[in-house]
């Protein structure tokens, strides 16, 4: 899903100012985990699946924040020998207070409908 679509998602669900922060680590998660799909559930839910094998898995959660921390997780170690090193780089965000975010988002929203 595009950034513009994250943005739009981040509206709709009335996300608070403190849950904007976590769009930034969506972003980095997205970087290093290109095959995972992540985006509205439905009902005012994050989901995302991972492709395995055999099928995929499917994760929901109400907050994005707990659905990143699932995430992490279980893609722990996936993409590199060290798993807990993964869970530390997977967890951090730059820490940017809420009004710095907001004017983040809200610049790219600006930006995508042409304003």
């Amino acid at each position: 899903m595009s950034g513009f679509h994250d943005r739009l998602t981040v509206l709709r669900l009335g996300m608070g100012q403190d849950d904007l922060g976590q769009m930034l680590r969506l972003r980095h998660f997205r970087e290093k985990h290109p095959d995972v799909i992540i985006g509205d559930g439905g009902f005012g839910t994050w989901q995302a699946r991972i492709p395995a094998p055999d099928g995929e898995t499917v994760i929901t959660r109400y907050r994005l924040s707990e659905l990143l921390d699932k995430l992490c997780e279980l893609t722990a170690g996936h993409d590199s020998p060290a798993g807990p090193a993964n869970r530390r780089t997977c967890a951090a965000v730059p820490r940017m207070c809420p009004a710095a975010v907001l004017n983040i988002v809200a610049a790219q929203v600006t930006a995508a409908i042409g304003g």
